[in-house]
């Protein structure tokens, strides 16, 4: 079997870092640009860091702004410097889509492929460019499941302890992936020999995981009076889930519109009233007591009664922002730009719905065609893992279906892109096989 070669390797660094790098200009006297708002929170928090050494909230989880501070003691306040380390990061993140695509099947020019097609998508160019969560955690999620693949292929468990420990780094980076252990552990049992060590295995994955978190759990107890990670779920029930039920509930065509965005925010701000009214607050948001247990509390039991009235309105709504997260679209470069540009929006959307339809041709093909890059038990397995992450990223955001949310699922949508492309040659190579012989 052939071995990556680091020169390639590199190249292909270069490349992704080249395309990230181009838009920096547009950033060096206009850091506003890469601002989104959580984006004020996070920079907020990391100021905060390094002028109190405090971390005044429980809505948001340190490992972001701890970056974001470093990054400030080093080079000043100085936002768009953020931009450049996620440049590398990112790039960084296509070398791990190389090699975990080497992993699974051992071809090397299509691992290269899976590389540069990482590198040239544009989310992940346009959310490297965002002083947002995306670039960081997705690196560190990427990696983590690239040891997690070596560890179900030798069972080595210094494998299985890194990726736990980098899932609990990426849960303190986003909680989105706080059940991701309970995930990833059925799988441990179909790999390996014995039973016995199958089990220390997931008490292994459990537990180190849990070594992360807990040290975070226990300073907002202490602090806050609250066994939890982050409370921005709770703010999220109440803002995010019940208006969708209720809109759907009104409007069942809204599953399939493509801007409701505003329905929810005027739906939210008839409930916002009601909910103050009935308890005697006075906060302008539900966002506002991000960092009150207490009264989170209410909100959210708020939001359940909904949810509880209306479970099956809440699954479809969940199933709705599926299609709304992986549906080709373009990301809004005009931002960056300061200005409109037609070309950029249709290159985008072009790019895009090139890579999942190449990634839906992939998927096809791998339960369809007995002829495949990916044959053996192991591969179909580590296949099934990638899709229970699609499936799990897409799932939860719910209806809302931001752009965002695709972006930690973009390493194993282009794994799947690759597949697609390697069949779409196949196909080629056989019929020009069938010419030659007829000639």
């Amino acid at each position: 079997m052939k071995e990556l070669k680091g020169k390639i390797l590199l190249y292909i660094f270069l490349f992704s870092l080249s395309l990230r790098f181009i838009f920096w200009v547009f950033f060096y006297n206009h850091p506003e640009r890469a601002f989104d708002p959580d984006s004020f929170g996070y920079n907020q928090l990391a100021e905060n860091l390094l002028d109190s050494y405090t971390f005044p909230s429980i809505g948001r989880t340190p490992v972001y702004p701890f970056f974001i501070a470093v990054i400030y003691s080093i080079f000043g306040k100085f936002p768009q410097a953020v931009l450049i380390p996620q440049y590398f990061l990112d790039s960084l993140t296509a070398l791990f889509v190389v090699l975990m695509f080497f992993r699974i099947s051992g071809n090397t020019r299509y691992s290269y492929s899976a590389g540069l097609i990482y590198a040239i998508n544009p989310f992940a160019i346009f959310y490297s460019n965002m002083i947002l969560t995306e670039t960081l955690f997705t690196f560190i999620f990427v990696t983590a499941m690239y040891f997690f693949i070596i560890f179900l292929q030798n069972q080595q468990k210094r494998y299985l302890i890194v990726s736990s420990f980098l899932l609990g780094i990426g849960t303190l980076c986003r909680p989105i992936s706080l059940y991701l252990p309970l995930l990833l552990a059925p799988f441990i049992f179909t790999t390996g020999y014995r039973f016995r060590y199958k089990c220390v295995n997931v008490f292994i994955i459990l537990i180190a995981y849990c070594m992360i978190l807990i040290p975070w759990y226990m300073r907002n107890y202490h602090e806050y009076d609250t066994w939890n990670v982050s409370t921005v779920s709770d703010v999220n029930i109440f803002y995010y889930e019940a208006p969708a039920i209720l809109m759907i509930k009104d409007n069942p065509f809204s599953m399939v519109q493509f801007k409701i965005t505003k329905s929810i925010d005027d739906l939210n701000m008839g409930r916002w009233k009601k909910v103050k009214e009935k308890y005697g607050w006075n906060e302008e948001s539900a966002f506002e007591l991000a960092d009150d247990p207490q009264r989170l509390i209410i909100l959210r039991k708020e939001g359940l009664t909904v949810i509880r009235e209306n479970p099956l309105i809440f699954l479809l709504s969940h199933l709705g922002g599926i299609g709304r997260i992986l549906f080709p679209f373009y990301p809004y470069f005009d931002k960056f730009l300061g200005s409109d540009s037609i070309i950029i929006k249709v290159l985008s959307f072009c790019i895009d719905l090139i890579i999942m339809g190449l990634s839906f041709i992939g998927l096809i093909s791998l339960l369809k065609k007995k002829e495949t890059l990916l044959s053996n038990r192991l591969q179909r397995i580590i296949i099934v893992i990638m899709l229970v992450l699609i499936f799990y990223f897409t799932f939860l955001p719910g209806i809302i279906g931001y752009n965002r949310f695709k972006i930690p699922v973009l390493p194993y949508i282009t794994i799947f892109a690759t597949l697609g492309l390697w069949r779409i040659l196949q196909l080629f190579n056989q019929r020009g096989d069938l010419v030659k012989e007829h000639l």
